[in-house]
Order: C-alpha cells, then sequence, then structure tokens
C-alpha cells in the first residue's frame, strides 16, 4: 500500500491565521479543494492500494500543544473539503480508503477535538502520529532535557510502558471498536550517540510495535534519510543507495515481526 499525503504545504502552520481571517481561510479552502481535485484526478484510475492522506500535522504557527476551538472547527472542515474534492472526481477515487487526522496528528487531540468526515462511501481512515515521549524519541540532545534511556522506571518513573499502551488502547476504543479504521502514519525514535542508549531505542521500538500489534493498529515508521546521529536523525534505509543505516538491518525486521506476529509465544 501507499499512502500520498500533503506534506508541509504552505496551509499547514496557516491554522491560526485562516481561523481569525474570513479571506484567509477562504484562500485555504479553495486551496485544499483545488490541490485534492487535481491529485485525485491525476490517480483517479490506480487501485486500492492507493490511499490519500488530506493533510500532515496541521497546527497553528508553532503551536504543537494544541489549539482554539475556532483552529479545531476548522481543520474538521478542512478534512471535510478535502474528502469532498477526492469524492467529486469518480473513477476508483468514489470508494478509495481516504486518512484523515486531528490536530497536529496529536493523539489526544485528535480523540478529543477531531470530528470524522461525512462520507457516503464510509471508507474513512484516522490517522496519528506518535513520538513520545518526545525529548527520548525525537529531541534526545537538548540542554537541559536530555533523556537518553526509556522503560521500566528507568527515568524514575514506572508508567512508560503503560502510556504506551493506554495511549494505543484509547485509539482503540474510540475507532477500531466502533469499525472505524485507525493507524500510526508516523512513529519512531533517533539513531544515537552510544551503544548503551541504543539498546533503549531498540527496545522503545519493539515495544512500541508490539503494543500496537496487540491494540490492532498498524505502523509506518519515519524514515527521514538522516545519516547521523542525534536529535531528528531517523534514517533506516539510504534513500540513495538502498542501503541500510545504522542497526536497520536487524531493526527493521525485529520491528515488522512485532507489528505483525500472532504467535502467541512471542517474546522480547
Amino acid at each position: 500500500n501507499v499512502i500520498l499525503n500533503t506534506h508541509h504545504d504552505s496551509f499547514e502552520t496557516d491554522l491560526g491565521n485562516a481561523a481569525n481571517d474570513a479571506e484567509v481561510a477562504k484562500a485555504d479552502s479553495t486551496l485544499i479543494a483545488d490541490l485534492w481535485t487535481q491529485v485525485a484526478t491525476k490517480f483517479a484510475d490506480y487501485d486500492e492500494s492507493l490511499i490519500f492522506e488530506t493533510f500532515n500535522e496541521v497546527h497553528a504557527g508553532d503551536n504543537w500543544g494544541g489549539g482554539t476551538d475556532a483552529e479545531y472547527a476548522l481543520l474538521n472542515a478542512w478534512n471535510q473539503y478535502a474528502v469532498d474534492a477526492i469524492r467529486s472526481t469518480g473513477g476508483k477515487n468514489a470508494t478509495r480508503w481516504i486518512g484523515v487526522s486531528g490536530y497536529a496528528a496529536n493523539i489526544d487531540l485528535t480523540l478529543a477535538h477531531f470530528v470524522l468526515p461525512t462520507d457516503a462511501a464510509n471508507r474513512i481512515m484516522v490517522g496519528v502520529h506518535c513520538y513520545d515521549p518526545y525529548n527520548f524519541c525525537l529531541n534526545p540532545y537538548t540542554t537541559g532535557e536530555e533523556v537518553s534511556v526509556w522503560g521500566h522506571g528507568a527515568n524514575g518513573s514506572n508508567d512508560e510502558e503503560s502510556y504506551v499502551i493506554n495511549q494505543l488502547y484509547k485509539l482503540r476504543t474510540a475507532y477500531i471498536s466502533n469499525d472505524i479504521p485507525c493507524y500510526l502514519g508516523e512513529y519512531g525514535c533517533v539513531w544515537k550517540n552510544t551503544d548503551a542508549e541504543n539498546a533503549f531505542r531498540a527496545y522503545y521500538l519493539e515495544f512500541f510495535c508490539r503494543a500496537a500489534n496487540l491494540a490492532g493498529i498498524p505502523m509506518f515508521i519515519w524514515d527521514n534519510n538522516s545519516k547521523t546521529s542525534g536529535n531528528e536523525a531517523c534514517g533506516y534505509v539510504d534513500h540513495e543507495t538502498g542501503a541500510w543505516l545504522n542497526d536497520s538491518e536487524t531493526m527493521v525486521p525485529t520491528m515488522i515481526k512485532a507489528c505483525t506476529s500472532d504467535d502467541s509465544s512471542y517474546n522480547f
């Protein structure tokens, strides 16, 4: 399967401006409808192994932690505009699966504020992203905020594994249990600077994948082709050569097994 989305487009951080200015909102809504009409028309004959995803992590300005009621409402409207535009092009787009997401694709903000678009085809999936805890997974080397370990009370907290499980089962309860497909469109953890830190990374990635499998949520790793270590270094495969990066030759099969195995004796 391929998921094709709009990613870091001009409206991705414009939500706050649009929510407070009718002219900006009108321009953005027109852009969204036109863009998805054109993309959907281009791919109208592709079979349903192609999935469209309306947006990527839409948020207001640099505010990742949450928005206003007006911003949440506008994002819900934007998702509806995109779905309507895709469906209007006909062909296989009349019934193609479409992924949609809430504010910043954040799990809790999606659960709290996202409204599923109306769709006559009833083929909408909810996409979320998760890099929790942020200062271990994506940003571990910020001065004063270094987090190099995870799990089993490693940071003085005993809830790290249970937090992941609870987040995933909140999604299962809200969506999958109500016959609404849900998937993790991004997850991951940076390649770190020491063997010890990368041992914790390997445990986190396998645990997260296994927990998602048991919750019934499919997953997609975020691979940004980074060939270094440190903040946002999420490379798994060299995009130019196809070579594995870092420990990916063993880590990727480990994650696939954790994501897909139905072996009841599976163990870490």
